[in-house]
Parts: C-alpha cells; sequence; structure tokens
C-alpha cells in the first residue's frame, strides 16, 4: 500500500474517531487539526508532482544539449600515396 494511501486510510479512521468524543471544545480542536493535516497532505502531494515534472523537464533539456562535437587531431597525419 502506497503511502499516500496510508495516510488517507488513517485520516479518514481519524475522523470517525472523533466522532465518538463526547467533549465538543476536544471536537472542534481535533476538526481543525484535522483540516490542516488534509490541507498540508494535499499540498505535500502536488509539490510532490510539480518536483517530479520539473525533474523531469531538466533531464529532458539536458539530453537536448547532446554531446559536444570535437574533432580528432589530424594536422600531423600525412595520406600516403
Amino acid at each position: 500500500m502506497s503511502t499516500q494511501l496510508k495516510i488517507n486510510s488513517e485520516l479518514i479512521s481519524l475522523s470517525k474517531q472523533i466522532d465518538e468524543i463526547k467533549d465538543e471544545k476536544v471536537i472542534s480542536v481535533l476538526n481543525r487539526l484535522l483540516n490542516i493535516i488534509e490541507e498540508l497532505h494535499s499540498e505535500n502531494i502536488s509539490l510532490k508532482e510539480e518536483n517530479q515534472r520539473l525533474r523531469d523537464e531538466n533531464n529532458h533539456l539536458k539530453r537536448e544539449l547532446g554531446k559536444p562535437a570535437i574533432l580528432g587531431n589530424t594536422r600531423g597525419l600525412k595520406k600516403k600515396v
């Protein structure tokens, strides 16, 4: 199971457990914290995707340059006829 799926299932589990709490203040605080965690998790996924796109683009651009054309030393060689 991927890390993202594990995190999503944990968040769902936490949300269900919060519903079982009786103290309204605690519920309110936990729900706010859970919302912040969900937002950060979503942002983290987006940043990872952007990072991968940039890595791919960087690798693509590196390959575009190719090898430099270096000519061999032909100055001192004479042809035999």
